[in-house]
């Protein structure tokens, strides 16, 4: 029965056709506007712009990679991390309690939202609004890296004439080995 499922979730994950229907479904909900399109909105219009980047972490039992995590991203550039906890059960509070007395973490623990996302990724968005110019949705196990050598927030520049038009960027694609 597994396989079936399986089978089925792939073979609908393919399709062009309910791609596009997803991409259209969303691009209305946009135009239309939802609850959470109207706080941004509403937030953007009365704050500073702010600087730097700041990125947005869930995480579940991931101390173990957490200290690595937030090196790596300090030393990209980041100025802010915000990690979003849920049913941990290991010492995450441990690895991350340095970074945040060094108020370049915040944690956010017991998320009480089920599911995690898209509530924790809307909450961060609100936070970051004034505050900091861009921000990142990364996974622990997920390591930005430019190619130049260069800052993540220097890379993001080159899209700050965009912005007005395009105010996001993605990477939908993960190139593995290289």
């Amino acid at each position: 029965m597994a396989s079936l499922y399986w089978a089925i979730r792939e073979n609908l994950r393919m399709s062009n056709m309910l791609g596009n229907a997803v991409y259209l479904l969303q691009r209305l909900r946009y135009i239309w506007g939802s609850e959470f399109s109207r706080k941004v909105k509403r937030a953007s219009e009365i704050a500073e712009p702010g600087e730097g980047v700041a990125l947005c972490v869930r995480i579940r039992d991931e101390a173990l990679n957490l200290r690595e995590f937030v090196e790596y991203y300090l030393a990209a550039g980041v100025r802010h991390i915000f990690f979003y906890e849920a049913l941990s059960t290991d010492d995450f509070r441990d690895k991350l309690r340095p970074f945040v007395d060094a108020g370049v973490v915040t944690l956010i623990e017991n998320w009480p939202h089920v599911p995690v996302s898209p509530a924790a990724e809307h909450d961060c968005v609100l936070r970051c609004i004034g505050s900091y110019e861009w921000v990142g949705f990364v996974d622990v196990d997920e390591f930005v890296v430019i190619g130049d050598n260069s800052s993540i927030g220097e890379f993001l520049r080159v899209f700050q004439l965009l912005r007005p038009h395009w105010p996001c960027i993605g990477d939908t694609m993960t190139r593995m080995g290289t």
